[in-house]
């Protein structure tokens, strides 16, 4: 697994991320955003087989069920996740928030064949009661623990920027180390934390809301704008255009994701973060009871939830 590291100055952890409040899911397209739909495919085009649930690997990542992503986004409508998104870059705030509020949808993008990365802006060396821990062996603790759990979910390669724990901030610096990662692996789609303050105090920890912000900020205009940190063009790290971006929402969302399938994978992939979960019985079963209620208005066993911005077409 590539690890394309910042250095670290002295770096803080995170209380790891909580499940989201409750909140009845709606149709992904029903408020308008994202009701353009994508040209109907004809013949033998329109159609993938499956390959049974076999698993196999190719460049590192997990191929396995090469289902649509139709059945995720909208399966009344036989709505796919498009053609034009290949690669996908999650930017989460510390290790495991990657797995607790995409984990599902994550492990369904890289069955379909599609290149996931990860941006993890803290190292989370603030995230332990235990006295007589250090931040220096918490973040390695957690660094590999992330890694492990990336590799669970077929991720290739995780960015650690090294930012502090509950001090992130949206400054130049922040701005321009997410810009680079955009600029570095060009997704298409990048899956973000919610930038908004809810009564789930865990779900919109500051360091969430500020790595929502900074990653917005990045999409547009930074990555983007050849102008903007010329120390980036410097190093040969041209601008790049994100097509869209999924924020992880929780209250009336319009992109539902139907992680049935992937579910055991989410909790394999959380298992790993040891140093954060004490009691592993206990996290699955609230995993599971919030994917349930998230899942719950559209009939799917379980899911993930997001709001939906398409920049380009």
């Amino acid at each position: 697994m590539e690890d394309h590291r910042r250095q670290p100055r002295e770096r803080g952890g995170d209380d790891s991320a909580v499940p989201p409040q409750e909140g009845e899911a709606r149709d992904a397209y029903a408020a308008g955003l994202g009701r353009q739909r994508a040209k109907k495919r004809v013949g033998d085009q329109q159609e993938q087989k499956e390959d049974g649930g076999e698993r196999s690997s190719h460049g590192g990542r997990i191929i396995a069920n090469r289902g649509k992503m139709a059945e995720a986004l909208n399966p009344e409508r036989g709505e796919d996740m498009p053609e034009r998104i290949k690669r996908v870059m999650v930017v989460t705030a510390h290790p495991d928030d990657s797995e607790f509020g995409a984990g599902g949808t994550v492990a369904k993008l890289t069955r379909e064949g599609k290149t996931v990365t990860y941006c993890i802006l803290t190292n989370g060396n603030k995230g332990s009661g235990d006295r007589s821990m250090t931040p220096e062996r918490l973040v390695k603790i957690r660094e590999e623990e992330q890694k492990n759990a990336a590799s669970v979910l077929g991720v290739d390669t995780v960015d650690f920027l090294g930012f502090p724990d509950c001090e992130l901030e949206n400054t130049r610096e922040t701005r321009m180390a997410v810009t680079a990662a955009m600029r570095r692996h060009k997704p298409d789609l990048i899956i973000c934390q919610n930038p908004n303050r809810t009564k789930n105090l865990g779900g919109s920890h500051r360091d969430h809301r500020a790595a929502a912000g900074i990653t917005l900020d990045c999409v547009y205009p930074l990555a983007r704008d050849h102008m903007a940190f010329p120390e980036l063009m410097a190093q040969g790290l041209e601008p790049h255009r994100v097509k869209e971006v999924h924020m992880m929402w929780w209250d009336n969302p319009e992109v539902v994701v139907d992680t049935t399938d992937t579910m055991d994978l989410k909790i394999k992939a959380l298992q790993c973060h040891v140093s954060q979960l004490p009691d592993l019985a206990a996290m699955e079963k609230r995993v599971r009871d919030r994917g349930a209620l998230l899942g719950k208005p559209k009939g799917y066993a379980y899911a993930e939830t997001f709001d939906r911005i398409v920049i380009e077409r």
